[in-house]
């Protein structure tokens, strides 16, 4: 038990003494929020907010871009109607809406998952296909519902900035190639936001923090946020100078 406890501690030390202090400073809070504050203590969302247009349509524009240089495969999109994902070398069975837990695939893969980057092909094909659009929109906008009415604020790993990040950005995609989601989602949608706006993740730096600042920059364009995107777009700046 000492050998175990001293291999945890010195694989610990040889992590957090590369780290800044503004990173440790940053994890600490982060941990001590998530421990301290109670879910019934957080702010409360009314009216869901309407998504503004130009920004969808700008959305609409990069997505086509991104379309054209990586074209989904027929298989990938068959399988996704027919109730199939991938993520990270693990697949899943589905019936009307994927499983959100997937305890069988591993901490990478529910990351993956809960930011939604498998409905990609779906959305892609939806911009080459528009005349073929009303199946396809019915399952995107019943996974999202889906995912917001199982993944109460706080879950794991949903919760977390980086995969709220991720999904921000493919359900902003979604909205934009789909046309705009219900008011569960839209309130949803915000209400994420607002969460990873609080819980950038500046104890990583790196990679997720730009992956968050890329999130919450393109979610701050879609409410018509201008303070949020601004200051999203301040972080990327930063990060992409360092």
């Amino acid at each position: 038990m000492f050998l175990k406890r001293l291999h945890t501690f010195w694989r610990y030390w040889r992590t957090v003494r590369h780290l800044r202090v503004r990173q440790i400073r940053f994890r600490v809070v982060r941990m001590a929020k998530a421990r301290l504050c109670p879910v019934s203590r957080l702010p409360q969302w009314g009216a869901a907010p309407e998504f503004d247009a130009e920004a969808l349509a700008g959305l609409r524009a990069w997505a086509e871009r991104w379309a054209a240089l990586a074209p989904p495969s027929g298989e990938a999109v068959e399988a996704l109607r027919k109730g199939t994902l991938s993520c990270c070398g693990f697949s899943q069975r589905f019936e009307r809406s994927p499983e959100w837990g997937w305890a069988k695939a591993s901490p990478l893969a529910r990351y993956a998952l809960h930011g939604f980057g498998f409905s990609r092909p779906l959305a892609f094909f939806m911009l080459a296909h528009p005349e073929e659009n009303a199946a396809d929109r019915t399952l995107v906008f019943r996974w999202m519902e889906d995912w917001a009415a199982k993944n109460p604020r706080r879950a794991r790993p949903g919760w977390e900035a980086f995969p709220i990040a991720e999904r921000l950005l493919h359900w902003a995609m979604l909205a934009a190639v789909a046309g705009s989601p219900g008011e569960a989602v839209r309130r949803s949608f915000a209400a994420q936001a607002d969460h990873l706006r609080c819980n950038l993740e500046y104890d990583l730096l790196a990679n997720h923090l730009m992956q968050n600042a890329a999130g919450l920059a393109v979610a701050g364009a879609v409410l018509g946020n201008d303070a949020m995107r601004d200051e999203a777009l301040e972080v990327l700046e930063r990060e992409v100078a360092e």
